[in-house]
């Protein structure tokens, strides 16, 4: 007699913060947009000026990186420079 196993209904979305994102992009995001919003909020510059810098800085790269779109680039610490992993 074969065995059936059942799959349960979140099997897909384990690991992801709202079904949406994988929670290691969620910290990569993190890692990424706060230190940077830090030093944006620090500069000497209006409130509307800040906010505008970290829109135009910080989000664009979080997207992608939320969305997984990072993952196809790696930084060579050797060569220092970015290349592109292919296979993935």
């Amino acid at each position: 007699m074969s065995k059936i196993y059942r799959i349960p209904h979140n099997y897909t979305n384990n690991g992801r913060v709202f079904n949406m994102f994988k929670k290691r992009d969620l910290k990569r995001a993190l890692i990424w947009a706060a230190p940077v919003t830090f030093i944006i909020f620090n500069l000497p510059l209006s409130f509307v000026s800040k906010f505008s810098w970290s829109i135009i800085i910080v989000i664009p790269p979080a997207i992608a990186i939320l969305a997984s779109y990072a993952d196809w680039l790696q930084w060579s610490v050797v060569s220092g420079q970015w290349s592109v992993i292919s296979g993935q």
